[in-house]
């Protein structure tokens, strides 16, 4: 009954609609039953999706301007009519991104605030949450770690070659192809729009990639594609990262392979980030630090416990506050956007995950979130890097909350005996 539901309304689409936005609609509704027949599929397509399609790149359908990030509706839906719910009970965390949502929407009806500050926390950032919460870790951590290998390796190659794809499609409010140089080179971002997001989702990917049998060549591409982005936060959380998962990994195996991969990794940070920033470097980058303490110094004193900050005012398309409109921090951000209360409660889930990592709970995702707070201090909330964020958020809520290290566990099928030897001293007592 519902396939037949559906095919009635692309039908009668088809006839009242342009022939481009009748397709689009019959891409979505192939999408959706896929989804329905396969779950873990759809939730995987919705992930390539993510990390392959531009962000800035929008459509209309009946006139309403549509966004990649609109995908995960249809999806959701369809997961949800066929039987999926999350894979853990609900929690705290799950309670907090909620109510944060709904503070949100309280937040746009009272204020009358732009409609894109709506949109973008209750579909491109909840809804990366939700899947993170829904979908297999298995399957789907499998997924992001190929994933994001080839795109660094897409990084690597438009680094060497100049090459940039999406350098002909309209910018949107300032994010897009325009690439950014720094030392007289331009920084890579393949498909994520920006060097920082490319770089951070690349070191967000880093755990899964370091848990693999023959990790080498996996982890040198994603780490010289963090350097390539030529972003001193994605280096930073790389060392982080590396860090965390040296300490949370109880195999002397895996202890030894991440510190001495963070060995290297922090020699080569340390010798790229001096070379980037010495000469007329060194200016930027003690302009771009005075800017972020001038920010957090002058704008937190303007958020208030609800609601927008004093002063905050549209002005072409961005939200300035004491005429300062970028605002180089995801917390500070939130807090001036919705104030303090939501702020807390839309990034619970990540404290919670990054208390875990601390307490050594063995939990891949976790250990990733963690491992990008050095990004997340220094960068507002920004391409697909935001949606990539709260997915692996949930994902680490899920692992944390089965109690075992979800896709940090592969298929004893797929690994030696020495490796399962190394997962039975992690304490991982089941595949994920």
């Amino acid at each position: 009954m519902a396939g037949v539901i559906l095919v009635a309304v692309l039908t009668g689409a088809a006839i009242v609609l342009s022939p481009t936005e009748a397709g689009g609609l019959a891409a979505l509704g192939t999408i959706f039953a896929v989804t329905y027949w396969r779950p873990d599929l759809g939730l995987s397509i919705w992930l390539l999706a993510t990390l392959f399609t531009p962000f800035w790149l929008r459509g209309q359908i009946a006139g309403i301007a549509v966004f990649p990030s609109y995908l995960a509706l249809p999806i959701l839906i369809a997961a949800l009519l066929a039987g999926v719910r999350f894979r853990t009970r609900l929690g705290v965390a799950d309670a907090a991104m909620f109510s944060g949502v709904v503070l949100v929407v309280v937040s746009h009806a009272m204020f009358h605030q732009a409609t894109f500050l709506l949109t973008n926390v209750a579909i491109t950032l909840l809804s990366g949450y939700v899947i993170g919460r829904m979908a297999d870790p298995h399957s789907i951590g499998r997924t992001f770690r190929l994933s994001v290998l080839l795109i660094a390796a897409w990084g690597l190659l438009e680094f060497a070659t100049g090459l940039h794809l999406f350098s002909a499609i309209p910018p949107l409010e300032g994010i897009g192809p325009e690439i950014q140089d720094r030392a007289g080179l331009a920084r890579a971002e393949a498909s994520l729009g920006h060097a920082i997001a490319y770089g951070a989702t690349l070191t967000a990917a880093l755990p899964w990639v370091l848990q693999r049998r023959r990790a080498l060549l996996g982890v040198t591409t994603l780490c010289a594609g963090v350097v390539v982005s030529l972003s001193r936060g994605p280096m930073l959380s790389l060392v982080l990262t590396l860090m965390l998962f040296a300490y949370v990994r109880r195999s002397q195996t895996g202890r030894v392979k991440a510190l001495l991969t963070l060995t290297v990794a922090g020699f080569v940070a340390y010798v790229v980030l001096t070379f980037l920033y010495s000469g007329s470097g060194e200016a930027e980058l003690n302009s771009s630090s005075a800017a972020r303490n001038s920010q957090v110094g002058i704008l937190a004193q303007l958020a208030n416990w609800f609601g927008p900050a004093d002063g905050l005012h549209l002005i072409d398309g961005r939200y300035t506050a004491n005429g300062i409109g970028i605002v180089d921090s995801t917390p500070l951000r939130l807090a001036l956007d919705f104030g303090w209360v939501t702020c807390v409660l839309l990034l619970l889930p990540m404290a919670i995950a990054i208390i875990g990592t601390l307490r050594r709970a063995r939990s891949t995702a976790a250990i990733a979130v963690a491992g990008q707070l050095p990004v997340i201090l220094v960068t507002s909330l920004i391409t697909q890097w935001q949606t990539v964020l709260f997915f692996i958020a949930g994902l680490a809520m899920t692992e944390l909350a089965a109690g075992d290290s979800g896709t940090q566990a592969e298929s004893n099928r797929e690994r030696s005996p020495a490796d399962r030897a190394d997962a039975r001293d992690d304490g991982v007592s089941r595949d994920a």
